[in-house]
Order: structure tokens, then sequence, then C-alpha cells
């Protein structure tokens, strides 16, 4: 059951108190209005554990680095800073990215030791513009939702259009509902400006957009889900990616 869900249910039903028998009985309503199918529990394999462990870790540090850089740039500006404490802050800049360079290394190493595991990262690797840590946000989205189609893998990833024409939303444009997991979104961002440099399919289709007069933001968002969709293909199929020059594939890019 969605946490979200469940809160905005017990919101909806009115319930202003919390305790273990309000909760229970929130619960329960939420169940029986569900069809079985829908409330199912999911069962996470062990290597989704271990490398959703290692991304947890990965994501703390990169918080850690921005809020230490903003720290750092701002003691700059003061310029109130002592030369002893500005080498102790870029020192600690250092050791942040030495550690997240070690959980990319454990991580690879990990993966490495199981073929199956191997296999599909490499093949997600062999898509111009994902790198490493991409591939493996990608590797773990799949195996955590094994049995989901394209579509739902773009809802679970938060790429599905969110639109809002209700009240004083009604002027609003429609946006992607970022939900999900934010640095997998995160990096299929770098990939996609990265694969519109270097991968000539997706450079076709970034160019295409554009002479739709489509927003760059929304150009990038459907490469960003083509990347997706390109990659769930690769694991699916077990194959390597293969540059289809002269191809323009129709992306979805309405509400993106």
């Amino acid at each position: 059951m969605n946490p979200m869900q469940s809160a905005y249910f017990a919101k909806a039903s009115g319930n202003r108190s919390k305790s273990d028998p309000i909760d229970a009985r929130m619960l329960y309503s939420y169940h029986i209005m569900l069809k079985n199918k829908e409330c199912l529990t999911p069962v996470l394999s062990n290597h989704v554990k271990r490398l959703s462990s290692y991304l947890k870790s990965y994501q703390l540090l990169i918080k850690t680095e921005t809020a230490f850089q903003n720290h750092f740039q701002s003691t700059e500006r003061e310029g109130s800073a002592s030369k002893s404490l500005i080498k102790i802050l870029k020192k600690g800049l250092e050791n942040i990215q030495k550690e997240k360079d070690k959980i990319l290394e454990e991580v690879i190493s990990y993966i490495k030791v199981d073929l199956v595991l191997a296999e599909s990262y490499q093949n997600l690797c062999s898509i111009p513009g994902v790198g490493p840590l991409t591939s493996i946000n990608l590797l773990i989205h799949f195996l955590k939702f094994p049995t989901a189609n394209r579509n739902q893998l773009t809802s679970l990833a938060g790429l599905d259009p969110a639109i809002k024409t209700s009240g004083t939303s009604l002027n609003k444009k429609p946006h992607i509902s970022k939900r999900g997991n934010s640095l997998l979104r995160k990096t299929l961002y770098c990939a996609a400006i990265s694969g519109v440099q270097c991968n000539p399919d997706l450079t076709k289709q970034y160019e295409h957009l554009q002479e739709r007069k489509k927003p760059k933001k929304v150009a990038l968002v459907a490469i960003m889900r083509q990347i997706l969709l390109t990659a769930h293909a690769l694991y699916m199929e077990k194959r390597y990616y293969e540059v289809r020059e002269g191809k323009i594939q129709n992306i979805s890019i309405n509400n993106a």
C-alpha cells in the first residue's frame, strides 16, 4: 500500500487525530475499497536491497556535498574566512568526492560478481550518454518492478504528465509528477543532456522536437523518457544498444 495514498485517504476521511486504533480502522476501510490485485505487498530481492542501500548512501553524500559547497561558496564570497579554514573546507569536499567514488566502485564490483546483473549492467552502459551511475539506477528500477509495463515504469520514475485544471490551477501548465526515485530522474537528466550530444538517435529526436517549437525542458524530458524505455527494452531483450541513424522515433511529448 502506498503510504502517500493512505495518508491522503485519512485526510479525506476527516481523521484529525492519530492513534493506533484510528490508523487500523482507516487502513481497513482503505483496504476493503481496493481490489485484491491492487493490495499486494511488493517482494524485494536481495540484489535490490543491497544495491538500494549503496545508492541511498550515495544520495546522502550528494546532499552533504551540496550543503558543503553552498557553505564554502558563501564563506568565500564574504571573505571573512581564514586561509586555513578555506583549506579545511576544500579538503572536506575532496573527501566527500572520494567517498562517492568508493561507493560507486563497490556497487560495480557487487554487480560484476553476478553474471546476470553484470550482463544487464553492460547492456545499459552501451547506450551512448548513459554512464555507470545512471545504469545502476536503471538496473535497480527494473529489478524492483519486474512486471511493470512501459507506462508504469514511466510513472514510477516520476516522468508521467500531471495535469491540474481545477480551482486556481486552471491556468497552470502540465508538468511531470516528479514522484518516485529523485536520483533516477537526476541521472536521467544528465544522461539526456549527454545523449543529445553524443548519441545520433537522441540528437535527431531532440532536433526534431526543437523544429516543432517545443521548449528545451519539454524536449529534454521527452529524451529522458526515451532513454528509460530504450534501457528497459535492452534489459528485457538482453542485448546491446544499436544506433539507428536516419530514423526518428515517435516520442510522446504531450504534457511533458
